[in-house]
């Protein structure tokens, strides 16, 4: 991550990417690759954008919107890098950041890798306006490389720009942490129902909490902990809820967490709530698949291509109060089904979501961009 000394001659990789070291699925998809096998082959120097991460007032915002392009400017010039990676989310203010980077980038004569961490879908973005629409598809036929998450995504990225762009990366982690966990009792007489990331709005924190608020009320219903990890703007409304629904002596915030303390929380989890709105594909779920904790959550972005329906958990719908209560109460209800599942879920990881695989697709795309005349 450091700017590379004068007698390495490994090609320069600029990533283009978030804060490191906070919580956020861009931060943990750079960290992932930094620390990979890639490292041996490539010098990644980071360049870090957007705001998130960041306490800023207005006028700090509209500073770095001004000078950031030009930072980057400086610093293609002073780096020269073989190959500029683009980690992005596909909204409006992402967008309009990268139109601006990316002049600036072709201007600089870099090849490019466009890297699309969730978001809207190209044909949701402008809602049909035809202007628009075109511009998108100028804009995304931009990039040398487009990478997206899931085949879903690509079948859609497919109206927008070349199809030889495309390729599809699905994310990834490191499974060593979790070749040592210990195999999960769900005969347990207090259940750890758990959630980590960033404590926003569409997650499905909210319907999470009213669901347990009625589940307390069940004298049939285990013993449970709600542990909640992260933190965002949606933590005070949350425990002024959970205290309203006479749960606050059930759930517990635990703020951020990372290396050691995160692997622990995960071993101790007995079942994943994530019912979010719009995902691409969280890293939490490909932890909580590791360490062999089952999920319930929603067919949105790459999920459905990552958990199947009644073998990995439960698929609910969006903001489906009942049925998320109901899908928390059978598997809460069924020890068997949850030890299965938790056997299974481990199986998923392991074939498809380790970080070689994810370092090897991208060696690949390394090397024909550094190919290319």
């Amino acid at each position: 991550m450091n700017e590379p000394s004068s007698g390495d001659n490994k090609p320069i990789i600029l990533m283009l990417g978030t804060q490191l070291g906070i919580v956020s699925g861009v931060a943990t998809h750079l960290e992932q690759l930094f620390n990979s096998p890639l490292q041996k082959k490539y010098n990644f120097v980071h360049f870090e954008i957007g705001g998130q991460g960041k306490q800023e007032k207005i006028l700090g915002k509209i500073k770095r919107f001004i000078l950031s392009p030009l930072q980057l400017l400086v610093m293609l010039h002073k780096v020269n890098p073989d190959i500029v990676h683009f980690n992005t989310s596909f909204d409006a203010k992402a967008f309009w950041r990268d139109t601006v980077y990316f002049f600036v980038t072709r201007l600089s004569g870099k090849k490019t890798v466009y890297q699309v961490h969730g978001g809207a879908l190209p044909n949701e973005f402008f809602r049909g306006h035809k202007l628009l629409n075109n511009f998108l598809k100028r804009f995304l036929r931009t990039p040398d490389v487009i990478v997206v998450l899931s085949f879903i995504e690509q079948r859609i990225y497919y109206e927008f720009c070349r199809p030889s762009q495309l390729r599809v990366i699905p994310n990834a982690i490191d499974l060593e942490p979790y070749a040592k966990s210990l195999e999960k009792n769900f005969n347990k007489k207090i259940f750890n129902l758990v959630y980590l990331g960033s404590l926003t709005p569409g997650k499905g924190l909210t319907e999470t909490v009213e669901a347990l608020g009625i589940l307390n009320k069940d004298t049939k219903f285990p013993d449970f902990r709600y542990l909640i990890a992260g933190t965002g703007k949606l933590e005070v409304p949350l425990k002024n809820r959970i205290k309203e629904l006479n749960l606050q002596d059930k759930v517990e915030f635990l703020g951020p967490l990372f290396g050691s303390n995160k692997w622990r929380f995960w071993n101790d989890a007995h079942l994943f709530i994530f019912p979010s709105h719009s995902e691409g594909l969280p890293y939490s779920l490909l932890e909580s698949l590791a360490s062999g904790t089952p999920v319930i959550t929603t067919a949105v972005g790459a999920i459905p291509e990552v958990v199947e329906d009644k073998t990995h958990g439960l698929l609910v719908k969006p903001g489906d109060v009942e049925g998320l209560t109901n899908a928390i109460k059978l598997l809460i209800s069924s020890p068997d089904r949850l030890k299965t599942q938790s056997l299974n879920c481990i199986k998923r990881a392991h074939e498809f979501y380790g970080i070689i695989r994810l370092a090897d697709q991208f060696d690949e795309i390394y090397q024909f961009l550094l190919r290319m005349e």
